[in-house]
């Protein structure tokens, strides 16, 4: 179905009746290896489910000044048009939380680094699959504990998400149109600009993962100063086991005899993200056809047909563990045509170029191996 460029506003509000906060404790996990891709390790709290990861390299810490000077640019225009606001006018609304200038008013809220491992956790889950929930029934508040706030999501990147939130016209009208139309209430059509000037948030984070932006916007200042994740990663997530039986094979080298390389499985996610399940000790149902080590290199050794069984990996009360679901493939091993290398029963080589570095990272291969490969340079 279409998306709109900011098609996602919620409140926490919503979460409360629903026991939202009833998540999971963060505590330190232990997470698979993703091989030459470090694993982020972010103090988050995970929901029961299997696990995937999404290979991403964030882009916040770039772009807070900008996102900040945004935000209040935002809050002072919607103070000079005193835009209507749940009921009343934004005035009276600023007045009341104890804002009675606009100077107050637009400097009341700033970026709170307690809220920056939770604003990355929820935009590299979006990359599965863009609803406001983490898993189907799981809603986003319980990310980390105690939060509340609301929750925007944007398919724009970071520095154009406050415009997608706010001024930005969907289907002829934008947000600020919207409030202004709704007597400044709060529904799908107007809460990402709510959220923004609303004046009892006093602190927020924002974070681009792949093709998601994710912002929390608070009324509170959340404890800690979470390390910061710089560079290529691998975000666990908790996905539906269902998704996991449904993974696609994915090959580096071809299948037909001779080709060597690494498997893996792989998941496809929201505008064509590719998630890597990460696995352990691959094998073969018959090596003298499809020989398969440990670290999941291969070689296509003659032809024939053979099963390739993974044992893959769940999120159980925040922790990952070995799951008792394995996922098989099938692979058939065809003669070596005289044009190239040709395969079947995975995606070649040429296909995934884009996503080779997340499906090494699956099974843990090292990089010289990647490098051996031609893959990685």
């Amino acid at each position: 179905m279409p998306f709109r460029t900011s098609v996602l506003a919620l409140s926490t509000a919503v979460a409360v009746s629903t026991g939202a906060f009833a998540a999971p404790v963060a505590t330190a996990a232990e997470f698979p290896s993703a091989g030459s891709v470090p694993v982020a390790e972010l103090d988050v709290n995970h929901p029961n489910g299997a696990l995937a990861y999404v290979f991403a390299e964030p882009v916040m810490q770039s772009d807070i000044d900008l996102v900040t000077r945004q935000v209040r640019q935002l809050r002072g225009k919607a103070w000079d048009d005193n835009l209507p606001f749940n009921g009343g006018t934004l005035r009276q609304a600023a007045s009341a939380a104890g804002f009675r200038t606009r100077d107050a008013y637009v400097n009341s809220i700033s970026w709170d680094r307690g809220l920056e491992h939770a604003v990355l956790q929820r935009a590299a889950e979006e990359n599965l699959d863009f609803n406001h929930e983490r898993l189907p029934g799981v809603p986003p508040f319980g990310v980390i504990n105690n939060l509340w706030a609301g929750e925007n999501l944007s398919t724009k990147g970071m520095s154009d998400a406050i415009a997608s939130w706010s001024t930005d016209k969907y289907q002829g009208a934008s947000e600020w149109d919207m409030l202004i139309r709704s007597h400044g209430q709060f529904n799908d059509r107007t809460g990402h600009l709510y959220s923004i000037i609303d004046p009892t948030h006093v602190t927020f984070a924002q974070a681009q993962m792949g093709e998601v932006t994710a912002g929390f916007f608070s009324n509170r200042d959340m404890p800690g100063q979470p390390a910061r994740i710089s560079g290529r990663h691998a975000f666990p997530i908790a996905v539906p086991e269902s998704t996991v039986g449904k993974a696609e094979l994915m090959t580096t080298g071809g299948t037909s005899v001779g080709s060597q390389g690494s498997l893996g499985l792989s998941i496809d996610g929201f505008r064509g993200a590719k998630l890597g399940v990460p696995v352990a000790s691959p094998s073969s149902s018959d090596p003298e056809v499809l020989e398969v080590n440990e670290d999941g290199t291969y070689k296509a050794k003659s032809e024939g047909t053979a099963t390739i069984t993974f044992n893959t990996h769940v999120l159980r009360n925040g922790q990952p563990q070995l799951s008792n679901n394995q996922v098989t493939k099938t692979v058939k091993v065809t003669k070596k045509s005289l044009l190239g290398s040709s395969s079947t029963g995975g995606t070649d080589v040429g296909t995934i170029v884009g996503i080779i570095a997340g499906l090494l990272a699956l099974i843990g291969v090292a990089a010289q191996v990647a490098r051996q490969l031609g893959i990685l340079r």
